[in-house]
This record gives structure tokens, C-alpha cells and sequence, in this order.
């Protein structure tokens, strides 16, 4: 997810310790989510449904199985929050650097539209270096233009949050592809070509697949865990989580490095 005028540094970080701590339990909680998820791709369990669809030339497939367990969620709830709470760390620690004296009301804003921002900054980000302000700024998701905020990794960090705030995130275990993708092993170990001509009724095209997944071939394919929901909705869990973690501490936190010198 790219970032309005993205700032890399090959330095160490000269962020606060308290900002740095917040970043570790990120990562810690990312790192846990990234095991469970593997565990539950190397051992799925519960039925699965398969709907084939698309047309006798360029047939695809839809594979559902059983709830994603109840653990990856919470986790990956912990790992949002977590995360996005770091931002919050960053205003704090920017007014104390600016000498100011920080309250409640100080939170890192996401707004959708310029006079929201310019509204929230008024309690958000007193006190705040004005030039760190103007940074804060440049990473609103109004910039990306309306209807294009899922563009802006500071945008979907605070809704899904938000969303974990009242609830466990919704998932599931889906992923839709071009049955020309599938492959399944010979005796050998070696991979045969699916012909979709060959087979292109859904209980045949069934009976294969479950065949595959038994054998745990293309997990990557057939076992998907994606987000069901908020802007995060129908993308992958890991790549969204590691893209997010990478933007916050490779893209944005960086920015503020020099207010902390």
C-alpha cells in the first residue's frame, strides 16, 4: 500500500524507547499470527465445499471450507491494534519532544476528507511540531481521493482496529482461481497438468480437487485464509498484516525521526 511522498532511511531508528517497545509486541503478535495460520493450513479440517463456475473455456473454481479458528482471529485483532496504537505512541512522544505536555485528546487522526483533518488536528495534535503536523497530514487517506482510501495503509490499520475494538475480525477460508492453475502429483512426485476440457463438470472437478488438497498440493492456492470484511475484506491475512507492519515502520515512522534527535 503506498504512502503519499514515502521516506526511506538506511539508519537505525532514533525513535523513543516507549514507541519502540509498542513496535516489538507488533511484531511479536504478527510472528504468533504467523504460526497459527500455519498450523491451520497444514492441518485443515472440516468439509470442504467447491463450486465450480466461469465458462467451458477458462473455467475457474471457488474453494469454502470450515471457520477459521477462533485464535488467528483474536491474534490478528491483537496485531491491528497493536499496531495502530504505535501511531498514537508517536503523537504522545511527538508533543513531549516539542516540550508540550500531552493529554487524552492526543491520538494520531485518520480522516477521510481535508476539513475532518483540519478539525481534528485542533485536539489531536496540540501541541505537535507543525511541521510534524504537516507529515501527519501528508498520510491522510483524503489524499488518495474518495473511494480510493483502501489505498492508504493508515486508513485500513484504523478500521480494521476500530473494527476489533467491538469484535473478533471476520474471516474466511475461500480463495477462487483458474482450474489451468491446478496441479496435482503423479506417483513419481512429479506434477500433471490439469486439463479443464477433460473435466468440467463440478462433482468431477470436486472429486479432483479434494484429492489435491488431501495430498497438500498448491496449499498456497486452494487454502486461502482472507479477511471477510472492512478494507481489508478479500485480501490474504499474512500479506496484508506484514505489508501494514512494513509500511509503519519502513515508511511512516521513519518521517518523524528527526523530531526525536
Amino acid at each position: 500500500m503506498a504512502q503519499m511522498e514515502p521516506q526511506s532511511t538506511n539508519k537505525p531508528y532514533q525513535l523513543p524507547r516507549p514507541l519502540m517497545h509498542k513496535l516489538f509486541y507488533s511484531k511479536m503478535h504478527l510472528d504468533a499470527l504467523d504460526i497459527q495460520i500455519t498450523r491451520y493450513l497444514e492441518k485443515p479440517s472440516g468439509a470442504v465445499v467447491i463450486k465450480q463456475h466461469g465458462t467451458i473455456e477458462e473455467p475457474s473454481v471457488t474453494i469454502t471450507a470450515n471457520e477459521v479458528p477462533s485464535i488467528i482471529r483474536l491474534i490478528a485483532g491483537d496485531a491491528f491494534q497493536n499496531l495502530r496504537s504505535a501511531l498514537d505512541y508517536l503523537v504522545w512522544e511527538l508533543v513531549l519532544a516539542n516540550k508540550g505536555v500531552p493529554d487524552e485528546y492526543n491520538a494520531f487522526p485518520v480522516c477521510r476528507t481535508p476539513e475532518g483533518f483540519k478539525e481534528a488536528k485542533k485536539r489531536r495534535l496540540r501541541d505537535v511540531d507543525p511541521e510534524a503536523t504537516a507529515i501527519v497530514d501528508q498520510l491522510q487517506p483524503h489524499h488518495f481521493g474518495q473511494g480510493n482510501e483502501g489505498a492508504s495503509s493508515v486508513f485500513v490499520l484504523d478500521q480494521m482496529a476500530n473494527i476489533n475494538k467491538h469484535r473478533s475480525i471476520l474471516m474466511a477460508r475461500t480463495r477462487a482461481f483458474p482450474l489451468d492453475e491446478m496441479t496435482i502429483p503423479s506417483a513419481d512426485g512429479g506434477p500433471l497438468t490439469y486439463d479443464a476440457s477433460m473435466v468440467i463438470d463440478d462433482e468431477a472437478s470436486a472429486r479432483l480437487i479434494e484429492a489435491a488438497i488431501k495430498m497438500k498440493v498448491n496449499r498456497q492456492i486452494a487454502v486461502f485464509i482472507q479477511f471477510d470484511e472492512g478494507a481489508a475484506k478479500g485480501y490474504e491475512v499474512m500479506s496484508i498484516m506484514r505489508g501494514l507492519y512494513h509500511d509503519v515502520t519502513t515508511d511512516i515512522l521513519p518521517r518523524f525521526e528527526r523530531f526525536f534527535g
